[in-house]
């Protein structure tokens, strides 16, 4: 059995060594073991790091979540880590090409295609196009 945080969220000193060892960006392979509305937990090795809603997918947030099952392997990312606390944030869509670049290397500025508005944002307007997703 594997040791779980005590209640007031310490860590135990294996939990701690074994955060400190990992690197960003280094890719493990995890089982989910819990959902939540803000995302999944991962167990790695001896703890549960925290797969956040916004880097499962490049997809909408909802088709993403959709997407995951409990007791699944799933390969992840480190993308940032706390050694004291043994805590772990993990990414998915990191392991893949963003969208936006696969089609800013099919078109260059002055390019015609057809696509369709999907949300529109302070920041930008998101549509989807038949080649992947994009952001103007």
């Amino acid at each position: 059995m594997l040791p779980k945080l005590a209640d007031d969220n310490r860590s135990t000193p294996m939990q701690r060594k074994f955060v400190r060892d990992l690197k960003i960006g280094q890719v493990l392979t995890g089982k989910i073991i819990k959902l939540t509305d803000y995302g999944a937990f991962v167990r790695i090795g001896p703890i549960n790091g925290l797969l956040h809603n916004n880097d499962i997918s490049y997809e909408r947030k909802t088709q993403s979540v959709e997407k995951l099952e409990l007791n699944r392997k799933i390969e992840v990312v480190v993308l940032k880590k706390d050694e004291e606390l043994a805590k772990v944030s993990l990414g998915v869509k990191q392991l893949k090409q963003a969208p936006w670049e696969k089609f800013t290397s099919r078109y260059k500025e002055g390019d015609t295609t057809v696509a369709t508005v999907v949300d529109k944002r302070e920041y930008g307007i998101f549509f989807a196009h038949t080649r992947g997703w994009a952001i103007a």
